[in-house]
């Protein structure tokens, strides 16, 4: 995925796309454009269609009409491999293999890319003092772990290739409050450090602001408005935005 500064294309962009389950529209007309080396937060209330946005973004899900591109190229069967190579994903709880210690879930793609043991561990060590995750929790299994080492981990997992972007699927939502407090930190400042394209989703409109200066509300499958925070609570595009913005308690208590 290109730098945005050179001009190049778009890192990924929805065109019109739709999807449905069921009969019921979980992605309605949609039409986005994510610049690459840019953070974007999708927020929106359960079924709002954010969590199937970001799944189609990654050919995990395929539009019924529209279409999904990717560094301005149609995303096709025979370039979802290539295209989950490049980009890191992470979901709420870490999805990692129970079987597998955190070393063990770290290593299963680059060792079936070929890379060697010593060259996994360095890139892994690499990566817990990036996430500030003691390297000696490498060597325990997920359920030894707590919420937060499990999430650096997946973090962890879906930057080890390096990957050009990353897709966040409420990558703190099972956490306590003061655990992600924490983790909200630290992503913010791993999201400046490595510059890279990011797409994060959330229900919290506080947690959003946090990491980006854009904020994608969506309702029913259908983006409600695009903008910063300051958009969304003095232009609000219609009712259901101020309602969103008035009910997160936290952004009231933390407003002037």
């Amino acid at each position: 995925m290109p730098n945005p500064s050179n001009g190049s294309p778009e890192a990924f962009e929805l065109d019109h796309v739709s999807k449905r389950y069921d009969g019921v529209m979980a992605v309605d007309e949609v039409s986005l454009n994510f610049p690459a080396g840019s953070t974007t937060a999708l927020i929106g209330s359960s079924g709002s269609g954010k969590s199937t946005l970001l799944r189609l973004l990654l050919g995990l899900e395929w539009p019924d009409q529209g279409q999904v591109k990717v560094d301005g190229r149609p995303l096709e069967n025979g370039r979802v491999l290539e295209l989950r190579r490049r980009v890191g994903y992470v979901i709420q709880d870490g999805g990692l293999f129970p079987h597998l210690t955190a070393l063990g879930n770290l290593a299963l793609l680059p060792h079936h890319l070929g890379w060697s043991r010593e060259r996994i561990r360095e890139r892994a060590e690499e990566l817990a003092a990036l996430t500030h995750l003691p390297q000696g929790v490498l060597q325990r299994y997920p359920a030894e772990l707590s919420g937060g080492q499990r999430q650096r981990v997946a973090l962890m997992r879906g930057l080890m290739l390096n990957p050009d972007a990353l897709l966040l699927d409420e990558p703190l939502g099972a956490l306590d409050p003061i655990v992600r407090h924490e983790l909200q930190d630290e992503l913010k400042h791993i999201f400046e450090q490595l510059g890279k394209t990011v797409i994060v989703v959330t229900h919290d409109i506080a947690e959003a602001a946090w990491f980006a200066d854009r904020i994608v509300l969506m309702r029913h499958g259908k983006v409600v408005q695009d903008g910063r925070l300051e958009d969304l609570r003095r232009h609000p595009a219609e009712p259901f935005v101020t309602q969103f913005v008035e009910a997160q308690r936290t952004l009231r208590e933390s407003s002037p």
